[in-house]
């Protein structure tokens, strides 16, 4: 009898530790809490209620592995409590063991189907898999049951954002909003949807609600300057970028924003600066290496920039715009062979890459492949309809098959979406020169020059047109102002040479040939009308040695393959 009285008793101090326990853990006193719970369990180690409570107060203190101890042992007793099993599953999840966490829920909800707290925590498991359909079906199970839940309202839209659905998440995100106004979370994930909605001012001021709570969210500040970037505000963006270093200094990703302001602004040797700290801060941060390449190509310094394009390249190598503006380098460095290939990487990932497709037509062209050419930019087209500087290759592939009423269609239908479209406009010139209608492409070419007053290309062109209506004083003071914007434009001293012949002037003629020679030696025409003149001036061997390097570099030059003709008929 005394022996069962002692056991009593100690039964009776248990209860009474335990409820001082759970008192402590209300009032706030976790320390206490777990001190009084290790003496139950010290004394009686299968005391479900403390080894659950242990548990929940690791987990409070993010002493993950612990709480699982305790709780596993808790599970061991009562295998079928829903409280136990959800907090299992919770640890698991806290440790990254996400798949023995979906188990754990699972058990869970094996017990009560319809338990919303454990569908929504199930759904942020499945999330973190990677699988996102089913993390949304578990999140509108939790819905269901608890229409105004709101954090699965905000974790549903990320769920719907993965779905590649943002109309609907942005849905999601305004529900949970209608229902708690100041969720951080919420606002910054509506801010990131209408970004991939294209609406850059709505995010902005999303953004800002967001930082209204709590102005200490880097990441917030970041993408609040990213969203400027797009609004073409960048000296706002570099101030929000130094918002967001402020709070965390080797930020990679403000870093390279803030490169990005700095490239905007044309502030090159400061953008690359910060493009250099960002990848100091992440040396594997291939997006900086590659805007670094861009910063270097405006720059008009393409060997530099392909060193940059290979760097992101090696840290990821399929990174599809890398490839494709590393071929851009290359083709500025006049290896179009390389180019070539670079684009056919970029498409051997996604063979639906406009931008791809469209600079392979420009490799093909110099190539002398227009075929080929025009194909390539026919699937760029295929992809994109709209696609103007597509439209404007086109046109381009076409002209050089002979075909200019089609490529004048081309360039109209460039033009007709991208109305200030220097390019399209002077190769629309050039196309109505191809079919003998000068006074047209003059207008064209003024057009062009009516958006960019001092472009060297509308104004040598414009020359040429001048010539064809046998204008030639103003032919040659426009050919001459092109030449005194850029001095190096081997065009424009060919167009003045042809312009010096029609003059009479053969000696300037000659001379103009040679300086666009020098600049460019492996210019057919020059080579060939070097060759017209030296032929007209009776320099035979001259006309000679420049007419067989023409038709050498372009074998379809009618004018250099009539006068060679000529040359060997005098010769005979």
């Amino acid at each position: 009898m005394r022996k069962f009285l002692a056991t009593k008793s100690n039964s009776a101090n248990l209860a009474q530790t335990f409820q001082q326990a759970v008192q402590s853990y209300q009032r706030g006193e976790p320390a206490r809490a777990e001190l009084l719970c290790k003496d139950v369990v010290a004394k009686e180690p299968t005391h479900f209620h403390a080894l659950h409570l242990l548990g929940v107060l690791c987990l409070q203190q993010a002493r993950n592995a612990e709480a699982l101890q305790y709780l596993g042992k808790a599970l061991e007793l009562q295998p079928f409590d829903i409280a136990i099993l959800t907090n299992v599953g919770n640890a698991h999840a806290a440790l990254r063991q996400y798949r023995e966490a979906v188990s754990s829920y699972d058990g869970a909800l094996a017990l009560n189907l319809d338990h919303p707290e454990v569908l929504h925590r199930r759904g942020n498991a499945l999330m973190a898999l990677g699988r996102p359909q089913e993390a949304f079906s578990s999140y509108d199970k939790a819905l269901a049951n608890k229409p105004d839940f709101v954090d699965v309202l905000n974790n549903r839209g990320n769920a719907l954002m993965t779905l590649d659905r943002p109309a609907e998440a942005l849905a999601s995100y305004d529900k949970a909003l209608a229902l708690k106004p100041d969720l951080s979370s919420a606002l910054y994930n509506r801010g990131t949807v209408l970004i991939a909605l294209n609406r850059a001012r709505e995010a902005l001021a999303s953004y800002d609600k967001a930082l209204a709570v709590n102005p200490n969210n880097a990441q917030a500040l970041l993408n609040r300057s990213n969203a400027l970037l797009l609004l073409n505000l960048p000296a706002e963006a570099l101030v929000s970028f130094d918002r967001a270093l402020a709070l965390k200094p080797d930020y990679p990703e403000a870093l390279n924003g803030r490169a990005n302001a700095l490239r905007n602004l044309q502030r090159y040797d400061e953008a690359l600066a910060h493009y250099d700290k960002a990848l100091l801060a992440n040396p594997d941060y291939a997006e900086a290496a590659y805007n670094r390449g861009d910063a270097l190509m405006d720059q008009r310094l393409p060997a530099e920039a392909l060193l940059s394009y290979d760097k992101a390249l090696a840290l990821r190598p399929e990174y599809l715009e890398a490839l494709n503006n590393r071929g851009n380098a290359l083709m500025e460095l006049k290896h179009c062979e390389l180019a070539l290939e670079s684009y056919d990487k970029a498409l051997t990932l996604n063979a639906r890459y406009p931008e791809a497709l469209n600079n392979r037509c420009n490799a093909l062209l110099e190539l002398k492949r227009p075929m080929e050419a025009l194909a390539s930019v026919n699937a760029a087209l295929a992809v994109r309809p709209d696609y103007p500087e597509a439209l404007n290759n086109c046109g381009n592939a076409l002209r050089s098959l002979k075909r200019p009423i089609e490529a004048l269609a081309c360039y109209d239908q460039a033009i007709s979406i991208k109305s200030n479209y220097l390019e399209a406009l002077i190769n629309r010139g050039n196309a109505l020169r191809d079919l003998k209608r000068p006074a047209e492409a003059l207008v064209s070419f003024d057009k062009a020059l009516g958006v960019k007053p001092d472009y060297p290309e509308a104004l040598s062109n414009r020359g040429n047109a001048l010539r064809d209506l046998r204008r030639f004083d103003e032919a040659l003071a426009s050919i001459e102002r092109a030449l005194a914007l850029k001095p190096d434009y081997p065009e424009a001293l060919n167009n003045r040479g042809n312009l010096l012949g029609d003059l009479d002037r053969p000696d300037e003629a000659l001379t103009s040939y040679d300086a666009a020679l020098t600049l460019k030696p492996d210019f057919a025409e020059a080579q060939a009308r070097l060759g017209a003149v030296c032929l007209l001036e009776g320099k035979n061997a001259d006309a000679r040695e420049h007419l067989e390097r023409a038709l050498a570099l372009n074998p379809h030059l009618a004018e250099a393959r009539h006068n060679l003709a000529i040359l060997e008929r005098r010769h005979d």
